[in-house]
């Protein structure tokens, strides 16, 4: 699932989650997230030491909506991208193929129109590290094993 906001505000990742869970409803149960460092998803590189009381560090709300939902949130270490290595895979196919042949969108929903149709196309194709399945007709066979 992508979509895209109009800026960066920690309200959008909590947004995004959201969605997230809703569409993933009955499908399958997320247990853990990984991010990187960014200030959306976690204040623990810049935000603890702002903390009055070191041993009670001030969490983020990416944090608190994670326990909230029984979710283990975990992060990279700064600086170390390829520990998300199907991420940036995943980052790199969307900048080759979409966004450096798409014209400039006029609305924000025009966009996220625009990302869905590549989202869908990008997922019926096939994926050598899904064993030649697109990552649909994974899902599938997945959900058929788990049933």
């Amino acid at each position: 699932m992508l979509k895209g906001y109009e800026n960066r505000e920690n309200d959008y990742s909590i947004n995004f989650l959201d969605a997230l869970l809703e569409r993933t409803k009955g499908l399958f149960e997320i247990k853990a997230i990984k991010t990187d460092n960014d200030s959306v998803f976690t204040n623990r590189i810049t935000g603890y030491e702002k903390s009055t009381d070191p041993l009670n560090p001030r969490f983020h709300v990416f944090d608190h909506w994670c326990n909230k939902n029984g979710i283990t949130h975990y992060l990279i270490s700064p600086g170390k991208p390829t520990q998300n290595g199907h991420v940036e895979r995943s980052h790199r196919s969307d900048q080759q193929y979409f966004y450096d042949n798409m014209k400039e969108p006029e609305t924000i929903e025009e966009y996220n129109y625009r990302l869905t149709l590549w989202n869908n196309w990008y997922n019926d194709l096939p994926h050598c590290s899904l064993g030649g399945l697109s990552p649909n007709e994974y899902l599938k066979k997945v959900q058929y094993v788990f049933a």
